[in-house]
C-alpha cells in the first residue's frame, strides 16, 4: 500500500442544556503493533444529519492532508444518523471510499440492549416513569431533600454507601439509570419513612402532601418493588462494563505496573491483531 491505512472513530455527545452536538474527530495510522492517534479535534454542530457530519470529516481530514482513499475504518455511536444503510454518516463515507468499513460501538450497543429491553415492556416504561417522578419530588426542595437524606443516613444503606441517593432516570446514560435503580431498590424503605414524614407534615403545602401520598401508594406496590430490584440487578451488570476503564484508573493509582503481559495482550472479543487486520484490508483492496 501506498500509505498507512486510516480509522476515523467519531464520538458525539451533548453538552447539557444546550441543543448541540460535538463530534471528536481522531485519525489514527497503524504503526507495527500500536494504533498511534496523530490528530484529534473537537467540531461544534448545529446541524446533525449525515450528510453534513460526513461533510465535517472530509473537511477535517483534508486540512491535515489525509486523503480519504487510506480510511479503512469508521466507528461511531448508534445514533440513527450514524449507522444508517442509507443516509447515515458511515453510508456517506462508504460511497466515497467503499473500504471504509463501518465498525459499530460495543459500548452503545450494549447500551442499546437496555434501551430496547425497556421500551418492550409497558411495565418498566412505568416504573422509570415512577422513579423519575420521584427523583423530581424530592429534588424540588432542598427542604425535601434533607428529609430523604436524613432517612437514608438512619437507614443501613446509606452507611454501606454514601453515593446512594436517588439520581435523574437519563434517557442514553444508562449508567444513570443503573445508580437511580440500585439506589431506590437498596434504601426502598427508607425512601417510604421519607415520603411517610413529608405526609404527615401539617407545615408542607397541600400540593406537596398530595404528591408524597400519591408516590408513597407507588412505593407500596409489590409492582414496583419487584421492577426496583430487578432492574438493579440488570443494569448494573451493564453498568459494570461501563466503569471497566475507571477501574483501571482506580487500580493505576495503587500501583505503578502494568499488565504482565502488556505487550501481547489482546483485549477479550478482539480475536484478530492489527498486523492481520492491515493484511486483509489489503487483500480486499487488491480485490477491488
Amino acid at each position: 500500500m501506498a500509505a498507512d491505512p486510516i480509522e476515523v472513530p467519531c464520538e458525539p455527545f451533548e453538552q447539557i442544556g444546550q441543543d448541540q452536538e460535538t463530534p471528536k474527530l481522531v485519525g489514527a495510522e497503524e504503526s507495527e503493533a500500536e494504533t498511534e492517534v496523530i490528530h484529534q479535534n473537537v467540531v461544534h454542530l448545529e446541524n446533525h444529519k449525515g450528510e453534513e457530519l460526513a461533510t465535517e470529516i472530509l473537511i477535517f481530514l483534508s486540512q491535515y492532508n489525509i486523503d480519504v482513499r487510506n480510511l479503512r475504518g469508521q466507528s461511531y455511536d448508534n445514533a440513527s444518523n450514524m449507522p444508517g444503510c442509507y443516509n447515515g454518516l458511515q453510508a456517506h463515507i462508504k460511497r466515497i471510499n467503499h473500504l471504509a468499513h463501518y465498525v459499530p460501538c460495543a459500548a452503545h450497543s450494549l447500551n442499546l440492549v437496555g434501551v430496547r429491553a425497556a421500551e418492550s415492556c409497558v411495565g418498566a416504561i412505568s416504573f422509570f416513569g415512577f422513579v423519575q417522578a420521584l427523583y423530581n419530588f424530592f429534588s424540588a426542595s432542598t427542604h425535601r431533600w434533607a428529609i430523604m437524606l436524613k432517612h437514608l443516613e438512619k437507614g443501613d444503606e446509606r452507611k454501606q454507601d454514601s453515593s446512594l441517593v436517588l439520581k435523574r432516570v437519563s434517557d442514553t446514560r444508562w449508567c444513570a439509570r443503573a445508580d437511580a435503580t440500585k439506589a431506590l431498590a437498596n434504601g426502598y424503605n427508607s425512601f417510604q419513612k421519607a415520603l411517610q414524614s413529608i405526609a404527615g407534615d401539617e407545615t408542607q403545602t397541600s400540593q406537596a402532601i398530595h404528591e408524597a401520598k400519591c408516590l408513597l401508594n407507588d412505593l407500596g406496590k409489590n409492582e414496583n418493588a419487584v421492577m426496583a430490584v430487578f432492574w438493579a440487578a440488570i443494569l448494573d451488570q451493564i453498568n459494570g462494563r461501563e466503569l471497566f476503564d475507571d477501574y483501571e484508573t482506580k487500580a493505576n493509582e495503587k500501583t505503578d505496573t502494568q499488565y504482565s503481559d502488556e505487550n501481547q495482550r489482546v483485549r477479550k472479543g478482539k480475536d484478530i491483531t492489527m498486523t492481520e487486520l492491515q493484511k486483509k484490508l489489503c487483500s480486499e483492496e487488491k480485490r477491488s
